[in-house]
């Protein structure tokens, strides 16, 4: 199992962040926001809310947020492309991660 993640599936370009965050379809957890899209091919993306202050904090959510996506991903569709977004600032890296699972199983 290989449980890396590559450059190829990261999703960096601003206007495909622009296109999912208007057109695509949101699934809200507690902790974290799904944003996903269909697509040819399959990119993640990681992102913070503006509610979260600090640059040290926003890059804590995000390392979670990678390691989350990192171990579980063969848990995402292949024929999509999301955007991770975490919202709450209390939140543990076992909260993040039971809540994005949970999200995963509500996806079409």
């Amino acid at each position: 199992m290989n449980n890396s993640l590559r450059k190829s599936d990261i999703l960096k370009q601003s206007d495909a962040f622009t296109h999912l965050f208007q057109k695509g379809k949101v699934i809200r957890g507690i902790y974290v926001d799904l944003i996903y899209d269909n697509a040819e091919n399959f990119k993640i993306g990681f992102a913070v809310s503006k509610r979260i202050k600090g640059a040290a904090s926003k890059n804590k959510f995000k390392r979670r947020l990678r390691e989350i996506y990192r171990t579980n991903k063969n848990d995402f569709p292949a024929e999509k492309n999301f955007i991770i977004l975490a919202k709450e600032f209390e939140a543990s890296y076992l909260d993040m991660k039971n809540d994005i699972l949970s999200i995963l199983k509500r996806i079409e």
